[in-house]
């Protein structure tokens, strides 16, 4: 049975749905040439999300969830990004003909957007909440200065069913890794994004969304990413569920 609009609250066992907007920097080929000369852009954090892809598909796994994932570089389209946003289209996509730019968002933006709103949708009907996790990375340094922040994770603090997971899920996370983790850091849970942008779509006992935000620093070995990923997946399934208690990390 779904949460009743009064209450607010998450079903106990709610569908889970996971996307990683960045978890790669490919260019499709119609567009090559327009990068000619951005390997460094493209191979920083400007193009992709460093060592994001083996906890997303780590997530993945423990979890038993459908992952939304593109593997084509923000700067050809930023899919965290709504339609209006000036940021939407990089410098290096933004001068093209307008035939390419809405093949662009055809093929490489629609696409994840819409099987998000058909899965929430599906579930709804299902009588599910669905409780969507954005899985990013961010960067040691910015602007020059050192961020000491490690795991950050996003949500919007008005809905309460979203800033009750969040908390937990920053506690549990603390406990198991002693890792300097925030609420709405480095950046704000409301900032424009994909969570952001399904929050206006469904009301908050339908849907549920958190960003992950980990230091890109921690995620350099693949190894070492997949293991704190399974860290971080068992904080969240006790965040959950808060009665079960912690389960061995």
């Amino acid at each position: 049975m779904a949460p009743s609009p009064q209450s607010g609250r998450p079903h106990l066992t709610p569908f889970i749905m996971l996307s990683c907007e960045h978890a790669g920097n490919r260019v499709p080929e119609p567009w090559t040439e327009a990068f000619a000369g951005a390997e460094a852009d493209l191979n920083s954090h400007r193009g992709y999300d460093e060592g994001v892809l083996p906890v997303a598909l780590r997530f993945a796994s423990d979890l038993g969830a459908p992952l939304l994932l593109s593997t084509v570089s923000r700067l050809v389209v930023e899919p965290n990004r709504s339609l209006d946003n000036p940021g939407l289209l990089s410098e290096y996509t933004r001068g093209l003909h307008e035939d390419d730019k809405r093949e662009i968002l055809a093929a490489h933006y629609t696409p994840l957007r819409s099987r998000a709103i058909q899965l929430v949708d599906l579930a709804a009907a299902a009588g599910l909440t669905t409780l969507h996790i954005s899985i990013h990375s961010f960067t040691p340094v910015f602007e020059g200065a050192r961020r000491s922040v490690e795991v950050g994770v996003l949500f919007d603090p008005a809905r309460r069913a979203e800033r009750e997971i969040g908390e937990r899920w920053i506690e549990a996370i603390r406990d198991r890794t002693g890792l300097d983790t925030r609420a709405n850091e480095p950046y704000e849970g409301v900032a424009d994004g994909h969570t952001t942008a399904l929050r206006r779509c469904f009301a908050s006992w339908l849907y549920l969304g958190l960003e992950l935000e980990v230091r890109s620093d921690l995620l350099a070995d693949a190894e070492r990413a997949e293991t704190l990923a399974g860290v971080l997946c068992g904080a969240l399934k006790e965040a959950m569920d808060p009665s079960a208690g912690p389960t061995p990390s």
